[in-house]
């Protein structure tokens, strides 16, 4: 990952003609150059070439919840349609929130609401 990091910090130095990366020891390396790109970042996201960046952000956070085994278990949920979609592709993760699989909104206590109203409208068209 500092490759990658260094690599996007040297790409970005050149793009805005700044000088080049210090060299310097190995952990003093990796923490001034989080912290170049930090204060950068704001710069590097308004970019339009910046799309390829947060695609790999993405990527190495996808990397590292995998070897660390930190991905929220994933639990379907039944009946209840998402309020955003309208689908029924709700399931629920392991930090206690329901996600949508289909557009990815969050849900918290709206889905036991909306678990209850759908109960009772599956109730009403039984009777």
């Amino acid at each position: 990952m500092y490759w990658a990091l260094t690599a996007v910090e040297d790409d970005w130095r050149a793009f805005r003609v700044l000088p080049t990366r210090p060299h310097r020891g190995a952990v003093e390396a990796r923490a001034r150059c989080i912290g170049w790109l930090l204060s950068q970042l704001d710069q590097i996201l308004y970019h339009p070439g910046s799309a390829a960046f947060g695609r790999a952000v993405v990527a190495w956070e996808r990397c590292l919840r995998g070897a660390t085994r930190s991905d929220p278990v994933v639990r379907r949920r039944p009946a209840a349609p998402c309020p955003r979609c309208d689908q029924r592709a709700l399931r629920t993760r392991d930090d206690e929130y329901t996600e949508c699989a289909k557009c990815g909104r969050l849900l918290d206590d709206e889905y036991n609401e909306l678990g209850e109203v759908e109960l009772a409208v599956e109730e009403a068209e039984a009777s």
